[in-house]
């Protein structure tokens, strides 16, 4: 489904997308949402823990295998994310 749902926005072909972030915010099962400078809006899908996203921090978010992304925020451990927006 991840794999779909990134077809959706035009992503079958992008491989890491550098940015920053616009806003950050956790949401109702302890995730993250973090809106990118493009306006695209990505939330966290694993339970590992992060250190607060805060914008105007880099985040590079990278495609990996089977349809899925990570996200590395300022340098940080990656993140599982999907497309949202």
């Amino acid at each position: 489904r991840q794999q779909k749902e990134g077809l959706e926005f035009g992503l079958e072909e992008f491989q890491e997308i550098d940015s920053t972030i616009a806003s950050a915010r956790q949401v109702a099962n302890g995730h993250w949402s973090i809106e990118l400078a493009d306006g695209a809006r990505w939330e966290q899908t694993d339970g590992k823990l992060v250190l607060s996203p805060k914008t105007g921090q880099k985040i590079k978010i990278k495609r990996a295998a089977l349809g899925t992304f990570f996200a590395n925020v300022n340098g940080q451990p990656g993140i599982r994310v999907r497309r949202v927006e």
